[in-house]
């Protein structure tokens, strides 16, 4: 199953890259349609809109948890995503709204949601290097406790 995953992604993946040749090779000095901006920023707001659930349903799924608290970081980010894909529409529909203008927001959005994952990302990370430590802490505390157990019943024994 996995293995047709990769080749799915890898085929979406080469054919979104062909059209690019095609547009490098037209006399049109970098236009692109109308209709391709729009499809991309409809799927893009579509997988925003999956993630978006897949996060608040993990909150859900893992209350009380360290990932439950953290989780906001993660929503946060995908809703700053969601919000740079519809400045893209911004420019098209609000008429004082130039494209630099809306590139710009989108970017600093992008920006700010790369932010809030690699704070999702670290705090997570802290979390459960800490929780591995104490795990492997916990772990050497019985191995030290059965083997004094052990050594002491040998001298308790009868006949020692």
């Amino acid at each position: 199953m996995d293995r047709y995953v990769r080749g799915l992604v890898l085929s979406v993946a080469i054919l979104w890259t062909v059209p690019a040749f095609a547009f490098a090779a037209t006399d049109s000095a970098g236009a692109v349609p109308t209709w391709l901006t729009i499809m991309l920023r409809g799927l893009s707001l579509v997988a925003v809109a999956f993630l978006l659930v897949d996060a608040t349903l993990l909150r859900r799924v893992a209350s009380g948890g360290a990932i439950a608290e953290n989780i906001s970081f993660l929503v946060l980010g995908v809703m700053c995503l969601a919000a740079s894909v519809l400045f893209g529409y911004f420019a098209a529909i609000l008429p004082d709204l130039s494209a630099e203008q809306a590139a710009l927001g989108s970017d600093a959005l992008v920006l700010l949601a790369l932010v809030l994952l690699a704070l999702y990302f670290g705090r997570m990370r802290l979390t459960l290097t800490a929780y591995l430590r104490a795990a492997r802490a916990y772990a050497g505390v019985e191995k030290s406790d059965a083997s004094e157990t052990e050594s002491g019943s040998s001298e308790d024994a009868p006949g020692a």
